[in-house]
């Protein structure tokens, strides 16, 4: 999560396009980024790459997959 954008300013944009919202915090991380209802419109002045894109999306499979097991 570190080495990925989230949206300037915060709920510009739902920048990854996957209507997902992911908040994590640990002691040396605080990253959320503002999809899906917590985009209000407008445009983000931050855009990630595909490569980020992409680890977003493996981010939210992830959490997806830890999610199931708590069921």
């Amino acid at each position: 999560m570190k080495e990925i954008p989230t949206e300037s300013p915060p709920g510009s944009e739902d920048i990854y396009g996957l209507d997902t919202a992911i908040m994590w915090m640990s002691d040396d991380l605080e990253w959320m980024n503002g999809g899906p209802q917590g985009c209000g419109g407008g445009v983000s002045y931050v855009q990630p790459t595909e490569e980020q894109k992409a680890k977003f999306k493996r981010a939210v499979e992830i959490v997806t997959e830890l999610t199931k097991l708590e069921n």
